[in-house]
């Protein structure tokens, strides 16, 4: 599937994808928050889904407007930037998370 997301992006400009991809993650996350106010299992299976649906088309467009928007000599730096960002990210959510105990 993400052979057809990197396709999509170099089809339709990269802009385009990326606002349209976080669109449809707010209409994700509404459904994810229903799902839970409404405890339906069955719900938060098509979430997690719906959520891999998202990550398979964000990554080729997020990687791909790198090399779009940097000149070559910062282009090693914003890869950096970006991998770092998002490492950061997933460490701050597991700290941050509450404690299940």
């Amino acid at each position: 599937m993400s052979g057809y997301s990197g396709h999509l992006s170099d089809r339709i400009a990269k802009r385009t994808v990326l606002r349209s991809v976080k669109v449809f993650e707010i209409l994700i996350t509404a459904v994810g928050l229903a799902a839970l106010t409404l405890d339906r299992f069955g719900l938060m299976l098509v979430v997690v889904l719906l959520l891999g649906v998202h990550s398979t088309v964000f990554s080729p467009a997020k990687y791909g407007i790198v090399p779009e928007i940097l000149p070559d000599k910062d282009l090693s730096r914003g890869n950096a930037l970006l991998e770092m960002t998002t490492f950061v990210g997933i460490v701050l959510g597991i700290v941050t998370e509450p404690s299940c105990t």
